[in-house]
């Protein structure tokens, strides 16, 4: 004899009644999602400022931009803007100032590194190809959840 507890939960394997009423997947919990986009873009600093720590030649933005794909994919268009959001202010603020543009050699052959100018028209191309690539991304993660919703 089974109690009544436990019959509501012991269905058939095949079925959704064999999960709890109140469970749903990690993914669609908000905390989750937006949580994401902000570990995310705290992943792609980190990684990009270890990266200019040692001088290593890296494209200027592609850890972010892989921080905004991983938030739209998984998160969805809300916490896909906020890492868009959290990216373009960590990007400006951390990344860009700091960027060497290229090394003088001096007279006894070391190299002394130039900095980016800090006015914002030498920025502003980088803020622009940032921007269309967020946006391209942001367009496929629609396309592929409206593709989604389709198949099913």
């Amino acid at each position: 004899m089974k109690s009544r507890a436990f019959a509501s939960v012991a269905t058939d394997p095949g079925t959704t009644g064999a999960q709890p009423v109140g469970w749903r997947p990690l993914l669609e919990h908000s905390f989750f999602r937006y949580g994401l986009a902000v570990l995310s873009v705290a992943a792609a600093l980190g990684i990009k400022l270890t990266l200019q720590k040692f001088n290593v030649g890296y494209p200027l933005s592609s850890s972010f931009l892989a921080a905004i794909a991983i938030s739209f994919w998984y998160g969805g268009t809300g916490p896909g803007l906020v890492s868009v959001v959290l990216s373009f202010v960590a990007f400006g603020y951390f990344v860009l100032p700091y960027e060497v543009a290229y090394r003088m050699v001096l007279p006894d052959g070391s190299t002394k590194p130039v900095y980016l100018s800090a006015s914002w028209r030498s920025h502003l191309p980088y803020f622009i190809y940032f921007a269309v690539v967020a946006l391209l991304m942001s367009w496929f993660s629609s396309s592929r959840r409206s593709a989604e919703r389709l198949l099913s």
